[in-house]
């Protein structure tokens, strides 16, 4: 799981158009996830999701 913004999301093959623009931020949901989009507000609000995912998968783990 992570944060990513140093590269663009690929779209799906089904959504591909020439000339659009592809947002940066987005997050990874585990190893083999090629991203989804992340809205980026500020930093406090990245920290605080980014932790509020970490305990959920901790506690997801712990099952």
């Amino acid at each position: 799981m992570g944060y990513d913004n140093a590269h663009a999301v690929q779209p799906s093959s089904r959504f591909k158009f020439a000339g659009q623009i592809l947002p940066y931020d987005h997050k990874h949901r585990h190893i083999s996830d090629k991203g989804v989009p992340y809205k980026f507000k500020d930093a406090y609000q990245l920290l605080r999701n980014f932790f509020a995912d970490v305990d959920r998968i901790l506690k997801e783990t712990e099952k």
